[in-house]
């Protein structure tokens, strides 16, 4: 375990723990279920912190480890023997098909290529975050007894463009760096190999996977977004009627 991880998991500890005892010691409202809201209160703040502070390592470790996990998508690929080889026990061949992607370690991709693995996990740390910070909001308003505020209208709509943004950023930016990082790894300009084969090398696979292009955008960023938008409009016009209801006691 490196230094930077260990003390990032310190800090998510300690950031999790304060904030929890903080929002223990200090109940503000004391209708039923007012505990069940703080404790679902308590559990997103520390959601939320360790996907933030999570994220920030996450990124960073991106950036400047040595070594970046990625999955690499790749040519169709399998391992064949070298020529002459034999082998007993399988009882069926494999005629077609192989790896699509493999997750590996890789060693010396470039900036860019770092900054676009970067951005995907950064734009997964926010969706997750966005999410923690709506539901915070709301069990504060409920505790305060106003559950229908302009605030978490125009916070569910930021958090609809947030949704928007982020997730198409981290779709395209995790698919232009793997392919990236595919390319750097893989492409090969030139080959050589000895004219024999040492026959202790059977078990080692034999050839080299070809980097390819692969793009998979998902819609799901516009429907998420769209729910956000109407449970906008639901709160707004919750809102509309508890401003009547007010106005009639």
């Amino acid at each position: 375990m490196s230094s930077v991880l260990l003390l990032g998991i310190i800090l998510l500890c300690a950031a999790a723990l304060g904030c929890a005892l903080w929002l223990l010691r200090g109940p503000r409202a004391g209708e039923p279920g007012a505990t069940r809201v703080r404790v679902t209160r308590v559990l997103a703040l520390i959601y939320t912190v360790f996907t933030a502070l999570g994220t920030i390592i996450l990124v960073l470790n991106t950036l400047l480890a040595p070594t970046v996990s990625v999955r690499l998508p790749v040519a169709p690929f399998w391992p064949t023997l070298p020529p002459g080889a034999q082998i007993e026990g399988p009882t069926a061949s494999v005629v077609g098909g192989g790896f699509l992607s493999a997750d590996v370690q890789v060693e010396g991709l470039t900036v860019g290529t770092r900054v676009l693995l970067a951005v995907e996990s950064l734009g997964t740390g926010v969706l997750l975050v966005t999410l923690g910070a709506l539901i915070l909001l709301l069990c504060s308003n409920l505790l305060a007894g106003k559950p229908f505020t302009g605030t978490l209208v125009r916070a569910l709509g930021a958090a609809a463009g947030i949704v928007l943004l982020a997730g198409f950023a981290l779709q395209i930016c995790g698919d232009l760096g793997a392919w990236r990082a595919s390319a750097e790894a893989l492409s090969v300009t030139s080959a050589s190999w000895p004219a024999t084969v040492d026959l202790e090398l059977l078990g080692t696979p034999y050839g080299q996977p070809l980097p390819t292009e692969r793009m998979n955008v998902s819609l799901w960023p516009i429907a998420v977004s769209l729910v956000l938008l109407v449970l906008a409009g639901l709160i707004r016009a919750g809102s509309r009627l508890q401003r009547d209801s007010e106005g009639l006691i």
